[in-house]
């Protein structure tokens, strides 16, 4: 018979002692159990990558490009859920800066055409009166 998703069930795991004492320690801190500490800090890091998730979609949604699409998946795909938040903050702050500076250049691009259409008036020659 299939398990359900609700069922709890048991699991033994392997891992160095150093690991083992450090979960025993943030266990006492947070006042649970060892395989509750263990628990929990594995829920805490699917929430975070799925928070990780649904902010790299709004970035796709939001900016709609198929470059940033590639480069929001490799983010999503970091090992490390906190990592993957850093980066796309990173790069949603670098494109928020690449979009501010092409509209900077833009402005200044049209000042710079808009003066030399004046100069171009004011230097044309004159029509002399025959």
């Amino acid at each position: 018979m299939a398990r359900k998703p609700t069922d709890t069930v048991q699991l033994k795991l392997r891992f160095p002692e150093a690991l083992r004492r450090r979960l025993v320690r943030e266990a006492g801190k947070h006042g649970r159990s060892l395989n509750g500490e263990i628990v929990t800090i594995l829920e805490e890091a699917f929430q975070r990558s799925d928070k990780v998730q649904d902010r790299a979609k709004d970035i796709v949604e939001a900016l709609g490009d198929e470059l940033v699409r590639e480069i929001v998946e490799q983010v999503v795909q970091a090992v490390d859920p906190d990592v993957a938040v850093d980066r796309a903050h990173d790069f949603l702050d670098e494109a928020r800066k690449a979009d501010a500076d092409r509209a900077e250049a833009m402005v200044e691009f049209e000042a710079k055409e808009a003066d030399m259409a004046e100069n171009d008036l004011h230097e044309q020659p004159k029509k002399e009166d025959k």
